[in-house]
């Protein structure tokens, strides 16, 4: 072998080794020091999904969504006020989901906060029908997606009148991306694996097997449509 092939296979190995490193440091950063290391802290303010804490801090409820736009569609101004009614005051534990995305809309961490009883205010909010489950994909969204189908068979809060919602789009449990519920793309999907998205507006993209630009089904309905559900 000559030493030109050598160096090849030595500076491929490095490479591979500094990748290896690499990966580990982001392993045990996001998996062991950050999330599974809960803190405590007093709510100072919770309004929507945002929760301020004592030490300075916003974080986000992981999985959960309450509009915050007084001109979104039928909004209802008592989701405002939900979790600001069981958390205000109170000392609670913090369990890191997720760091905050680099495309999303506030840049809080997302969180589980437990009361002192060992209550989960996501999963309680989400049960009781006081919040949209916001789909996100991080670890736990199964049960997330599961207490918001309960409280919807159940017709508990806001699906007490499920009638006055507006679906806006529809997805997949297994990826990520929406179509319009008049999508023939969307009526492909499997009860038991469908998304449902009301009365939110947010920035989303369309999905379609092979078509990375987008569904061009939706891209169609997407011109019927007011300039306010597009």
């Amino acid at each position: 072998m000559n030493i030109f092939k050598r160096l090849i296979i030595i500076f491929i190995c490095f490479a591979f080794a500094a990748l290896l490193l690499k990966g580990g440091h982001f392993v045990f950063k996001k998996y062991v020091f950050d999330i599974e290391k809960p803190y405590y802290a007093k709510v100072i303010d919770a309004r929507w999904s945002v929760v301020l804490l004592n030490n300075g801090e916003k974080v986000s409820l992981a999985g959960i969504f309450i509009p915050w736009d007084k001109d979104m569609i039928n909004y209802n101004p008592e989701l405002e006020k939900n979790a600001g009614k069981i958390l205000n005051g109170k000392t609670v534990k913090i369990e890191l989901v997720e760091r905050h995305r680099s495309g999303a809309y506030h840049k809080y961490d997302l969180v589980r906060i437990c009361l002192e009883d060992g209550t989960c205010v996501n999963d309680y909010l989400l049960e009781n029908g006081l919040a949209f489950f916001s789909h996100g994909y991080y670890r736990g969204k199964d049960r997330a997606f599961e207490l918001e189908a309960k409280a919807k068979k159940e017709k508990k809060g806001i699906w007490a009148n499920k009638d006055k919602l507006t679906l806006l789009y529809v997805g997949s449990k297994h990826w990520e991306g929406v179509h319009y519920p008049e999508c023939p793309e969307a009526k492909k999907i499997k009860p038991e694996d469908r998304i449902e998205y009301y009365n939110r507006l947010p920035k989303v993209h369309w999905y379609r097997d092979g078509y990375p630009e987008g569904c061009p089904y939706c891209d169609e309905i997407r011109k019927t449509k007011p300039e306010h559900l597009r």
